[in-house]
């Protein structure tokens, strides 16, 4: 019995951590997101898409990178880079 309550307790911490993690990912997605629009006016929805599959660590990179771009290709290219 005490192998089972192990067992579940591992699968709720991992599921509790995997919550965590898409929390993150889609909360830094819309702070990105919501920069671009500032910054472009206007995103298309396969970008906006594009941005929110990406890893937390890539969010993160394309939270830095941004503040370099000067058009809108920039961003395309960018989202071609690191997919």
């Amino acid at each position: 019995m005490r192998r089972l309550v192990n067992y579940y307790q591992q699968d709720r911490d991992l599921a509790v951590q995997e919550g965590k993690t898409l929390g993150k990912n889609e909360e830094g997605s819309l702070l990105v997101i919501k920069l671009l629009i500032k910054r472009f006016k206007n995103i298309n929805p396969e970008v906006t898409q594009k941005i929110q599959q990406l890893s937390l660590e890539k969010i993160e990179e394309l939270a830095e990178a941004l503040l370099d771009f000067n058009q809108y290709q920039d961003l395309e290219n960018w989202l071609q880079q690191n997919q």
